[in-house]
């Protein structure tokens, strides 16, 4: 299997994960720190996207290799693959926010919970709410940008199918 297809398999698994969080576990435990978990699920789903596509287009040498680390891959990916395949600017946004609200929550030295919130505050006290609406739309941009890379990175499937077919052969 193929590098970017070992991502993309991955990236819809961590979506799945946080989808699962967030309509199926929420409701029945109803722990907003829940939505943390969903953040960071979500914001993997979506760096092993980009990854999976930017693997992708290093197969077919559109792209140089490049160094596995969310920021170069995040300014890789626009450069070379937010034009081509006409992606939505905001998806790489909302990969900075959810970064950044991951970080927040890891240096935070206040977080509660209020109404059914995650309130995340930093040392100056500036806060970041988690709700459960913000996980789902969150969570629905998520499966777009997924679906779009899985639709351009299936297109020579077939290629990969059959070189491992013909290896196995010999």
């Amino acid at each position: 299997m193929e590098r970017f297809q070992e991502l993309r398999e991955s990236a819809q698994n961590k979506v799945k994960t946080a989808d699962h969080l967030i309509t199926q576990t929420y409701k029945l435990v109803q722990d907003p720190k829940l939505l943390i978990l969903a953040v960071e699920n979500i914001f993997l789903a979506m760096s092993y996207a980009m990854g999976a596509l930017l693997h992708y287009e290093q197969t077919f040498k559109r792209v140089q290799p490049f160094t596995d680390t969310f920021n170069a891959k995040l300014m890789l990916y626009r450069e070379a693959c937010e034009r081509r395949y006409n992606f939505d600017p905001n998806f790489a946004k909302l990969m900075l926010e959810l970064k950044d609200t991951i970080l927040q929550h890891k240096t935070s030295p206040i977080e509660f919970v209020r109404h059914g919130q995650f309130v995340i505050c930093n040392k100056d006290y500036s806060t970041k709410i988690l709700s459960l609406e913000l996980l789902k739309r969150y969570t629905h941009k998520a499966k777009v940008f997924i679906q779009q890379i899985c639709e351009i990175t299936e297109k020579n499937e077939a290629i990969f199918g059959r070189s491992e077919g013909r290896a196995e052969t010999r």
